[in-house]
This record gives structure tokens, sequence and C-alpha cells, in this order.
């Protein structure tokens, strides 16, 4: 006889999030929505093909606005950079993808949210490790600190204030 399957859990307490990236053109963006997606990203890492310009990105935030959380991607970016884009395109939050030093990760999570990226190599976690801990020390606030919490005090996934790759 056949053992039991495995004990059903209440799907609906958890929903998946889904943000698309790349999206370069006004039409595109109007399928991600009509899609259903909950975020799009506009990626500003200049080497990717999937950039976007400052302008061309002020103009999907805008045509986004209200229907859609609007996620803009930096890779090393001057945090003065980053800041001004994100309020010049009123974007929702704001993902780091590249290796942004604690004190400029704190910056920025003190007015978006923030989708911290890590990229684990040969050493392992230990350095995310350690930047978890320069974060927690900077008084940047991580959603996971507080499972009981479904948004972030500062960021969308791994860093810092509400609610969300190169």
């Amino acid at each position: 006889m056949p053992s039991d399957p495995a004990p059903q859990t209440d799907t609906m307490s958890r929903a998946v999030w889904v943000k698309i990236c790349g999206v370069r053109d006004v039409e595109t963006l109007r399928q991600v929505i009509a899609a259903g997606a909950d975020a799009v990203g506009l990626n500003f890492y200049g080497p990717s093909p999937r950039s976007v310009s400052v302008d061309t990105a002020r103009a999907l935030a805008r045509e986004g606005a209200g229907q859609i959380e609007r996620v803009g991607l930096f890779v090393n970016h001057p945090v003065e950079f980053v800041l001004a884009t994100a309020r010049d395109c009123q974007l929702d939050t704001v993902q780091l993808h590249g290796d942004e030093p604690v004190d400029e990760i704190a910056a920025v999570a003190r007015e978006f949210a923030v989708l911290r990226a890590f990229r684990v190599g040969a050493a392992g976690l230990g350095p995310v490790a350690e930047e978890l801990a320069r974060l927690k020390a900077a008084r940047v606030t991580l959603r996971g600190a507080d499972r009981k919490s479904t948004r972030l005090n500062s960021s969308h996934s791994s860093v810092s204030r509400m609610p969300s790759s190169a």
C-alpha cells in the first residue's frame, strides 16, 4: 500500500511575487502589466543589453505609475546617481546588484525600498553574512530579521524599507 501523500499546506498564505526585468519600451510594459506581474525592472547598468536611459526609464515609470511596482536596477553606480535617478523616475524600489558599500545602501534605504542582490562565490556565504551584520550595525532594517512582517521597514527582498539582475 502506498504511503500517504505529503501533508497539505495552506497555499493561500503565501504568494509568488513576480518582477519582469529588461523592459525597454511602453508596449512591452503594457503587456507586463496586463499579464499581472507585480513589478517591472528598469535596468540602469550600461553594459547590459537590457539597460535603459534615464529618459526612457522616466517615461516607462510614468506609464506604470499606480499599476505596477517600479524597480530600478543599479550596479556599482555612485549613490548620488542612484538617488537622483530613483527620485527623477519616481521609482518605488531600488535594486542594488553590485558591490555597494553599506553606507551607500543605508543612504538609499532612507528614501526607498531596497532589494539587495548578493552573488555567492568560492568564499561561500561568509561575505554575505558579514555584509548583513554590517547592515544591521548601520541600523538598516532587514526583512528577514522580523519574519512576522510581510513588508520591510525599508526594503523589498533582502534589505531595508517597505515591500521588491543585470
